[in-house]
């Protein structure tokens, strides 16, 4: 049976679900991405040769081994990962099976959809950039279709040129649809558990190496926006998870504790000098902590700050967030309760010594914290201590002793978890907090940018008089740690940190420039476009005095832009649509159509000359009418005037309306 497509459509439709693809081959195993090349390529041999589909029993044991491929790759045909290569190798199949309109619609529909789930993945701009033209293509892959259905065939350039049209004509209501149809704060539906896989960042515990190997990373953790300039580096701490409890080598937050907010409205800390203000976004990690500078004045929306002045948000940070928030960078917290005191104090039985020992016999030589704190960081100093990104590893349950008194050669982790180690046992309560250190400043965008390399890991110890006070042992080792940012380079195992070049060459600026220009314009994108939340929505629509404050006023405000756009474009596709032909050819279109109406259809490539030679062959009796018509309109049409002659005009006028075949 011969099929009703076309062999052009089928090859438009196999080249578009292609570019539709392409992107996934790199993340769905090559076992899938082979599978869909192969049976594409089989259907488009097969429709250049004008042969037959394979038989559906055939089919059928296909679509099987594509399903097996799929489940043995990933043990599960449910889930992001999974589901999208099950709808790739089943895509493969309605491919081969390729017969009819119907078929070539449904493909086409499934192309569309499979665009979405690119953005499951990434929503950068060239990922939005290369899906706007996989729509265009697929578009105009539609087009196509259509125009073999009237028998209107077109060169590939005119598809396309057709399809961009189209998408140029929804690109209105798109953006009113967008800017104002009511966003919701959470999603109608949950994306599967994998939906974030690639995201990365801090953890609720700490060992040795952990953040190392985070350091190492250029993947940004997230972007601050300062209302004045930034403060100096040794202030850009931004504080995240509080590490309270260890068994000697992993430290762990307290999970029961942290679960408790403390009421803003009553501060318990006495802040000194002015709050910064500054606007925070943050790249999605999978976890709740939010980032800010010591210490929190203010909390976001849906987040609480918990009393050792963490700031959590109300559910994991599965998706790019941004928030605003004040801190004070000089301040004094107040006397410690008797539980905080016993948890600063823990440490447990038989565990690392010799570092235990340590911080005692600095407790019976001297009778003041602030000289116990001394020696510490003063060990730090004197010793040959190295701060190092590839340190050696510590397999031991001792760690800290192992590091102290053997290696000396870390990262941030080893010296501040040695360093509140040994503040333990000398009487001093201390924790661990880890979060970022420093950023790096945008002078295209003026906002700072904090990567995963700026992952840091710094002590708290409680003081009388003072409260809880930062202390960076880090600091004491490698000063340009707080200074400079750390380049992440090191390999070899106890190789030092380089830092960043102070006076980088032309060279270099000239290329940082450029990447601070595109990373500019990616948080424009993500500030106004992938961030564009409820919040935002309602501030805009308020800013913009639309008497905008409900959900019902939106829906009301979407539903009248919409038809007066639906308006405009209306009346400017009539008038233009009106306008397409000047009145010379309007008039000759009509004399066509009453030879037409009479069985003599012009042909589309007949000039007017041959077309009334054609009519006057069969209809003598009209000869010198037609040929009259024709003469003048080939001399109205084609002569060298640029605009006819009115009384010629009005002649052809007058012969056209009085002709009756």
């Amino acid at each position: 049976m011969k099929s009703e497509l076309h062999k052009h459509s089928i090859q438009w439709l196999v080249v578009a679900l292609v570019l539709a693809v392409l992107p996934h081959a790199l993340r769905v195993p090559y076992s899938v991405t082979a599978f869909f090349l192969l049976l594409v390529g089989w259907r488009y041999w097969l429709a250049v040769s004008m042969l037959r589909v394979p038989p559906r029993w055939v089919r059928l044991a296909l679509a099987t081994v594509g399903g097996l491929f799929v489940y043995f790759e990933y043990h599960t045909v449910i889930g992001r990962d999974a589901g999208v290569a099950l709808l790739i190798a089943m895509l493969a199949i309605k491919l081969l099976e390729l017969q009819s309109k119907r078929d070539a619609y449904v493909s086409v529909l499934i192309g569309y959809f499979l665009v979405v789930t690119h953005f499951l993945y990434s929503q950068s701009m060239p990922t939005a950039a290369y899906m706007l033209v996989v729509v265009v293509m697929i578009t105009a892959t539609l087009v196509d279709l259509n125009r073999v259905n009237f028998g209107d065939r077109q060169i590939p350039v005119q598809n396309v040129r057709l399809g961009f049209t189209l998408l140029g004509q929804a690109l209105p209501f798109m953006l009113v649809l967008f800017v104002l149809f009511p966003r919701i704060s959470t999603p109608l539906w949950g994306l599967p558990s994998d939906a974030f896989g690639g995201t990365t960042g801090l953890g609720e515990d700490m060992e040795p190496g952990a953040i190392s190997e985070l350091s190492q990373s250029d993947d940004v953790a997230f972007r601050a926006n300062f209302a004045g300039a930034p403060p100096s580096s040794e202030f850009l701490y931004w504080r995240g998870p509080v590490l309270w409890y260890t068994d000697g080598r992993k430290w762990r937050v307290d999970l029961a504790k942290n679960a408790v907010p403390r009421r803003i409205n009553t501060p318990d800390y006495f802040a000194q000098g002015s709050p910064v203000k500054y606007t925070v976004t943050v790249e999605p990690h999978r976890k709740r902590w939010l980032f800010a500078l010591d210490l929190p004045a203010t909390v976001p929306a849906n987040s609480i700050l918990t009393y050792d002045y963490q700031l959590r948000a109300g559910q994991n940070v599965d998706q790019r967030l941004r928030y605003e928030v004040e801190s004070y960078l000089s301040f004094r917290t107040p006397e410690l309760d008797y539980s905080s005191r016993v948890r600063g104090l823990q440490l447990p039985s038989q565990a690392n010594p010799r570092t235990v020992a340590l911080g005692r016999q600095w407790r019976r030589d001297y009778d003041d914290d602030a000289k116990i704190l001394f020696a510490a960081l003063q060990m730090f100093r004197v010793q040959p201590f190295v701060y190092t990104l590839a340190p050696p590893r510590l397999d031991s349950a001792n760690s800290v002793d192992e590091f102290l008194f053997e290696t000396q050669q870390g990262f941030c982790e080893h010296y501040a978890s040695s360093f509140v180690v040994l503040m333990r046992a000398a009487g001093i309560p201390a924790r661990v907090v880890t979060g970022y250190q420093g950023g790096e400043l945008n002078t295209v965008g003026k906002y700072l940018i904090i990567r995963q390399r700026d992952a840091h890991a710094w002590a708290e110890i409680w003081l009388p008089n003072s409260g809880w006070v930062r202390i960076d042992p880090t600091a004491a080792v490698a000063p340009e740690r707080v200074r400079l940012g750390i380049q992440g380079n090191a390999s070899r195992i106890g190789e030092a940190v380089r830092f960043q070049d102070a006076a980088p060459s032309w060279l270099t600026n000239a290329i940082r420039e450029m990447r601070f220009g595109w990373d500019s314009v990616n948080n424009g994108w993500n500030q106004w476009v992938l961030s564009y939340n409820q919040a935002q929505q309602l501030k805009m629509l308020r800013d913009l005095h639309l008497g905008v404050d409900s959900v019902g006023d939106m829906m009301r405000v979407m539903m009248a832009t919409v038809i007066a756009l639906l308006a405009v474009v209306s009346t400017v596709m009539l008038v233009k649509r009106g306008k397409r032909l000047d009145p010379v050819s309007r008039l000759w279109s009509q004399f066509c159509r009453k030879l037409a109406h009479k069985g003599f259809a012009r042909e589309p490539a007949e000039g007017p000359m041959d077309y009334a030679h054609r009519i006057t062959q069969a209809r003598p009796d009209l000869a010198s009418a037609i040929q009259a018509i024709a003469q003048l309109y080939v001399k109205l049409h084609y002569g060298p005037q640029q605009s006819p002659n009115s009384e010629q005009l009005s002649e052809f006028r007058r012969r056209v309306r009085r002709f009756r075949a």
